[in-house]
């Protein structure tokens, strides 16, 4: 074999090599902090800090639905992937309901159903185009004064409670 094929081999080699440590081992991006979700949003004042899990994953969503009776849903999936959608409120029921894609392809559909007046958070339920359960809870808006802001760490471990409870 030549010199020159030997080396261009051992380069292939070697990208190939450091393209999956460097794929393996960089953190995965930081969720969203409660702040942080609804900073710079058009309706500030009708934003919602929202999250997610899903059933079988360790993967969890941090983001936000932002408008008044609907609007968007944007946020991140903790192994990096984006997300956005719509959502829209369902007045009569006193729920609503909230699509999103990933960027990968994958999309969720949840049916926004119990108001837990405890903490002020809107519960849903759904699922994954992968047939995955999931479920998704959003605070109160900035708009309400009369509520003590629960924060994310409190809303994704009662979404893996609700999962575990299913």
């Amino acid at each position: 074999m030549k010199t020159t094929t030997v080396t261009a081999l051992l380069a292939i080699i070697f990208a190939i090599g450091a393209a999956l440590i460097y794929t393996t081992t960089r953190p995965a991006p930081k969720p969203l902090t409660l702040a942080q979700a609804c900073d710079g949003t058009s309706q500030t004042g009708h934003c919602a800090p929202m999250v997610g899990c899903i059933a079988g994953q360790e993967a969890t969503f941090t983001g936000r639905t932002n408008g008044y009776f609907k609007g968007e849903i944007i946020g991140i999936l903790s192994n990096g992937l984006l997300c956005s959608g719509e959502w829209a409120a369902n007045p009569t029921n006193s729920g609503g309901t909230g699509t999103a894609t990933c960027s990968d392809g994958t999309t969720f559909s949840v049916g926004f159903h119990k108001y837990d007046r405890s903490d002020w958070t809107l519960i849903g339920k759904g699922t994954t185009s992968l047939g995955k359960t999931v479920y998704a809870i959003t605070s109160a808006p900035a708009f309400r004064k009369d509520h003590v802001p629960v924060t994310q760490i409190k809303m994704l471990e009662k979404c893996q409670r609700l999962l575990t409870d299913q």
